[in-house]
């Protein structure tokens, strides 16, 4: 069955969502938008729970690509798309969020979805959708276009040598010293004592002999 949600707003433009009530993990289905404003825009579609946990894929071109990011300037050129369901979940919502090519401002709007089925436990889960900034990434021509404020750090010859040098320094080897400590004599010594001995003797000899 087929329902479509409208954004409940003041506003003079109305935002509509054409989808299934029910869907089936790993099925995929399409979703049809409408908007009274004709003007270049991009647009967001994901199926989240309750704590805003993605649960969708977006199919281009008979691909699989993430639904976090904005497919930029399709609409009203293209107003049908193609979604699936990877992961089951209980109080799910698909959304559709509208806007216009170079502004932050969007439009969204919401409509409950059942989802019948589970994926196995190697299915990868992917992250909140409040973690991932709507204008930092997008698809554009089956690419990812990213934007970063942080500088690209190339190593140069001296830091790679740097690390090198690090790397041997702290792999080489400790030994120890296991020989036992040597110990010198003086031979000078040993001189004295048998100069001071033999004198003794002679001394001695002369006193037995009545010569002294």
């Amino acid at each position: 069955m087929l329902v479509t949600a409208i954004l409940a707003s003041t506003s003079v433009y109305a935002l509509t969502l054409t989808a299934p009530s029910e869907v089936i993990v790993g099925e995929s289905f399409t979703v049809t938008i409408e908007h009274n404003d004709t003007a270049t825009a991009d647009v967001k579609l994901f199926v989240q729970n309750q704590v805003f946990q993605n649960l969708s894929k977006i199919i281009i071109e008979g691909v699989e690509k993430s639904t976090f990011y904005y497919l930029k300037e399709v609409f009203p050129t293209q107003t049908t798309f193609t979604l699936t369901v990877v992961q089951g979940a209980h109080n799910a919502e698909l959304c559709v969020r509208l806007r216009k090519t170079g502004k932050t401002s969007y439009e969204e709007t919401c409509q409950s979805l059942v989802i019948q089925g589970s994926t196995s436990s190697e299915e990868e889960t992917e992250e909140p959708l409040s973690q991932v900034p709507d204008e930092e990434e997008a698809y554009t021509n089956k690419t990812v276009t990213r934007t970063s404020s942080l500088p690209l750090i190339t190593p140069t010859p001296s830091t790679q040598s740097s690390v090198k040098n690090t790397l041997t320094e702290s792999t080489e080897p400790l030994i120890l010293n296991r020989s036992p400590p040597t110990h010198t004599f003086d031979t000078s010594v040993l001189w004295k004592l048998g100069f001071f001995t033999a004198l003794c003797f002679i001394i001695l000899a002369l006193l037995v002999t009545g010569k002294i």
